[in-house]
C-alpha cells in the first residue's frame, strides 16, 4: 500500500467539507478531511464517498469570525483558519506550513492532537500535489491547530540518563479525576503533576522520530484495552512525525520528535497500563490489507486512521511496531 497520485477524486472529496466547522458534538473533532487522506494512504479511495455520506450528518456548520487570534482559543477558529488562508495566497505553502509547525509544534497534544493530526494528513495531501481544495484544506488545518493550541507543562528536551523505553517503562500513573471524559482534560490534569514532566525529560538525548514512533506503538500494545480511543492518538500523532519531517531543518527533527514523545508519554500517564512494555520490532507479519478492510468495514474512524498510521511508518521509517498496534487497536473500535 502506498498513497497514490489522485486523478481529483482528493479534491471533489474535500469539496464536500465546505461550510463545516472543525468540532461537532461539544468538542469532538471532526475526522472527516483526515480520514480522505487515511483511505488515499490505505489505497481505498473508493471507500471514501460511502463513509462520507455517513459521516456528514453529524458535522456542524462552520463558526464565524470574531474579530481576534488567540492561540489556544476555539472561538477565534474562523479567524485563524482566515489568516493562514490569506498567507497561503501569497506564498507556497510549504513556506507557510514550515513557518507554522515552527510557531505550533509545542502545542501538538492540543484537542487529543487533533490540530496536528489535521495539519499532517493536509501536508501529505499537498505532498502529492497542491490545488484549491488541499490549500484550503491546509488552512482550515493550521486554523484549527491555532485555536485549539495548548502546550503540556514541562519541557520535554530529553536530558536525563535512559533511553527510551526504560523512560518509557518508567512513566508514572496519573489517572484523571473520575468522570473526565475528554482526552485533552485527561492530559490537562498532568500540569498539576510534576512527576510527569520529570519522566518525559528523564529520556536521553538525542530522539529521532523512528525511535519515538517504535515506543508509542509499544505503549500502545499495552494499554490498547485500557482505553483504546487514547492509545490510537498515541500512534497516530507519533506516525504524523514522519509526514511533516520533509517539511523540518535536520537540526529542528530533534526537537519534535521530542513533542512527539511527551504527546505519546502524557497519554500513557493519563491512562496508565499494567505490565512491561512488550518486547521487541513486532508487527512485519501484520497483513495491513486484511486490516484496512476490517477498519472501513467498520466505518469508525479511529480504526482507518490507525492503520494508515502504519502504513505510514513501514513505508515511510521501516518501523513495523504500529502495525502490531493497530492489530491490536482496530477489534476494540467497534
Amino acid at each position: 500500500m502506498s498513497a497514490n497520485v489522485d486523478d481529483g477524486q482528493r479534491d471533489e472529496a474535500l469539496g464536500r467539507l465546505i461550510g463545516f466547522g472543525p468540532e461537532y458534538g461539544g468538542g469532538l473533532a471532526s475526522h472527516a478531511p483526515m480520514v480522505i487522506d487515511a483511505l488515499f494512504v490505505l489505497d481505498r479511495a473508493d471507500a471514501i464517498h460511502p463513509w462520507l455520506d455517513v459521516y456528514l450528518r453529524d458535522l456542524e456548520p462552520m463558526p464565524t469570525p470574531v474579530g481576534r487570534r488567540r492561540l489556544g482559543e476555539l472561538a477565534t477558529v474562523a479567524d485563524w483558519q482566515q489568516h493562514y488562508r490569506q498567507r497561503l495566497d501569497d506564498e507556497p505553502w510549504a513556506v507557510v506550513a514550515t513557518d507554522a509547525l515552527g510557531q505550533l509544534a509545542p502545542g501538538l497534544s492540543g484537542a487529543a492532537t487533533h490540530g496536528w493530526l489535521r495539519t499532517a494528513h493536509a501536508v501529505h495531501g499537498l505532498q502529492g500535489g497542491a490545488s484549491a481544495s488541499r490549500i484550503t484544506e491546509l488552512s482550515a488545518a493550521l486554523g484549527y491547530w491555532a485555536a485549539c493550541h495548548r502546550v503540556i507543562a514541562g519541557d520535554p528536551t530529553p536530558l536525563g540518563p535512559f533511553d527510551l523505553v526504560a523512560a518509557a517503562s518508567a512513566l508514572p500513573a496519573l489517572p484523571p479525576p473520575p468522570g473526565t471524559f475528554f482526552i485533552s482534560d485527561a492530559v490537562a490534569n498532568l500540569d498539576h503533576e510534576p512527576a510527569f514532566a520529570g519522566a518525559v525529560a528523564a529520556a536521553a538525548a538525542p530522539l529521532s522520530i523512528a525511535s519515538v514512533v517504535a515506543v508509542a506503538a509499544r505503549l500502545a500494545l499495552r494499554g490498547a484495552s485500557t482505553m483504546p480511543i487514547a492509545y490510537v492518538h498515541a500512534v497516530t500523532a507519533t506516525c504524523a512525525l514522519a509526514t511533516v519531517a520533509p517539511l523540518l531543518e535536520p537540526a529542528a527533527v530533534p526537537g519534535v520528535a521530542a513533542l512527539g514523545w511527551q504527546a505519546a508519554a502524557a497519554l500513557a500517564s493519563a491512562y496508565p497500563a499494567s505490565g512491561p512494555l512488550p518486547l521487541g520490532e513486532s508487527g512485519a507479519a501484520v497483513d495491513l490489507a486484511a486490516l484496512a478492510d476490517r477498519a472501513i468495514e467498520s466505518g469508525d474512524e479511529h480504526a482507518i486512521k490507525v492503520v494508515a498510521a502504519a502504513v505510514t511508518a513501514r513505508e515511510a521509517l521501516g518501523v513495523h511496531s504500529p502495525a502490531a498496534a493497530a492489530a491490536a487497536l482496530v477489534p476494540l473500535l467497534h
